[in-house]
């Protein structure tokens, strides 16, 4: 379209005119040529793929057990199942894979967010021995690593505000005076 009705401006406009009329002749053509010109295909899409992962269950907190091992099973996304109750005995002979889920119970309900990884011990008891000593910020970043939802609640020993109210959710941490854990943080 562009060509037709560029010779027919030409044959009015640029008769008899010079050099520099057929110069600007040649440069509106390539112009006109360029966008008239059809667009390559567009490449073909990148392959996506869909699908859907969870790592950690927190609507499985403070629920019976046989329920949430229920609803996990039923999920479809989980291969590998492990109820730990609690124990200070030592670590299985099946530490697990990063992709099973571990559901730690104090006998009958989930006392922590069952989710994935490897197992750890069940930290009602024994707590959290291997940070006795440690410095506390460290201490608490790997408790709360451990275990996702947790309040930890921290301060001098013995002036930490303890009540009498059990909460799987909370971890009591004392400090010394020189701010290295004082003692093994546990569940309470």
């Amino acid at each position: 379209m562009c060509s037709l009705y560029l010779l027919n401006w030409r044959n009015k406009m640029f008769q008899g005119r010079g050099a520099v009329a057929a110069l600007l002749l040649v440069c509106v053509t390539i112009i006109c040529e360029v966008e008239s010109a059809p667009l390559p295909p567009p490449p073909p899409a990148p392959y996506i793929p869909s699908g859907h992962d969870k790592d950690a269950w927190p609507e499985l907190l403070n629920m019976d057990v046989a329920d949430a091992v229920s609803i996990l099973n039923s999920s479809g996304l989980v291969q590998n199942i492990y109820v730990q109750p609690p124990s200070s005995g030592p670590a299985p002979a099946n530490l697990g894979k990063t992709t099973d889920v571990w559901v730690y119970t104090d006998g009958s309900t989930v006392y922590e967010v069952p989710r994935r990884g490897i197992w750890h011990a069940n930290r009602l008891i024994p707590g959290w021995p291997e940070v006795s000593g440690m410095w506390y910020k460290s201490a608490i970043a790997k408790i709360k690593a451990d275990y996702l939802g947790v309040t930890v609640v921290y301060g001098p020993k013995g002036s930490v505000f303890r009540t009498a109210e059990l909460r799987m959710d909370r971890v009591y941490v004392d400090i010394n005076p020189d701010s290295t854990v004082a003692g093994i943080p546990s569940v309470g």
